[in-house]
């Protein structure tokens, strides 16, 4: 169910993060290893950068409807609604990217 949850933002945080530290140079080429049995993976020092920066973009403010959020507001809030849907007091809502979502950055 957190998947289901974490799938309506995927775009805009998995995507947009992973751009981000692709086109910042924060990550490259030499910070992943190929494991025949394991596949590609991150190295432990890219790791530390990965962890730190996610932490940094999940708190990063942006604004959608006139709303101040980060996404780390955001799972909170939409694990609310879901749990007040399952308990029937409301009917579920996905949050929806518009165009008018701004984003600090």
């Amino acid at each position: 169910m957190a998947l289901d949850l974490v799938e309506e933002m995927r775009s805009a945080l998995v995507d947009r993060f992973t751009l981000r530290l692709l086109g910042q140079h924060k990550l490259g080429m030499g910070d992943f290893t190929d494991h025949r049995t394991r596949g590609t993976r991150l190295t432990r020092k890219a790791l530390k950068v990965f962890f730190e920066e996610y932490e940094e973009f999940l708190t990063t403010p942006w604004s959608a409807g006139g709303k101040k959020l980060s996404f780390r507001s955001l799972f909170r809030r939409q694990a609310e609604c879901l749990a007040r849907a399952i308990l029937g007091e409301e009917k579920y809502e996905a949050f929806r990217w518009t165009k008018d979502t701004v984003w600090a950055d």
